[in-house]
């Protein structure tokens, strides 16, 4: 029990969970406005969240930034050794991507209570592991495979700006690597200008095809985050 007690990561969940969930509250309530008026206002022909939730992705990456960045220092200094730490995040963004993805599933379901009210059809618009923004599974599916790799991605960069300051853009490509492979899974959504001009591989759209990506990019950035932290030094704040 004192085993599992040491690696689960209380105090970064309840912070990034909490603060999270403030995000979201206010989220929800802007998207849910851009819907409506624009259901009043013009044609609203397909889901709003859909395009909104994009913005999750980069949310859950600097989340991962400061995961590293913020707290590795904090955890050093009260005692904990860096391999402590470097358990609890892994399991942090193995609990938190999960936790996002499930609000973001919850955001499709308000959206469509939503439009129901107001007559309008819910839709998608892109290519997806879904046919449909209620189909609660698939939803959750797509949106754990992201966001765990762009949570991890966002731990490397930390742990790579945290170590080489300037030096960790060289880790970017790498930390995208990953990310661009399950959005090829997903949804082939654009995630940055740039990737949309390079050749980027076709990988099947299934559940079991994110998922394997999903897991095998986050075990690779789990390895180089560890490599960076391990024994790094931990600098003064003043």
């Amino acid at each position: 029990m004192s085993g599992l007690a040491a690696i689960f990561p209380r105090r970064l969940l309840a912070a990034n969970l909490y603060f999270t969930l403030i995000v979201y509250a206010i989220f929800v309530v802007v998207v849910m406005g851009v819907a409506v008026a624009i259901g009043v206002l013009g044609d609203l022909e397909s889901s709003v969240w859909e395009r909104a939730v994009q913005a999750a992705r980069w949310f859950v990456l600097v989340i991962g930034i400061t995961a590293v960045r913020l707290y590795l220092p904090v955890y050093v200094a009260h005692g904990r050794t860096r391999r402590e730490f470097a358990a609890q995040a892994a399991v942090f963004a193995l609990l938190f991507a999960p936790a996002v993805a499930a609000l973001t599933a919850l955001g499709y379901l308000l959206e469509g209570l939503v439009y129901r009210l107001g007559g309008w059809p819910h839709q998608i618009a892109d290519r997806h592991l879904f046919d449909g923004p209620g189909q609660v599974a698939p939803v959750l599916a797509e949106y754990w495979a992201q966001y765990l790799v762009w949570v991890s991605a966002g731990a490397l960069l930390g742990a790579a700006f945290y170590r080489l300051s300037v030096g960790g853009v060289l880790l970017i490509p790498v930390a995208a690597i990953p990310v661009i492979l399950v959005h090829s899974a997903t949804d082939l959504v654009q995630v940055l200008p740039l990737i949309g001009r390079l050749p980027t591989p076709d990988l099947p759209g299934t559940t079991g095809t994110a998922i394997i990506a999903a897991m095998g990019g986050c075990a690779l950035i789990f390895a180089l985050t560890w490599a960076f932290i391990r024994d790094i030094a931990i600098r003064n704040p003043g």
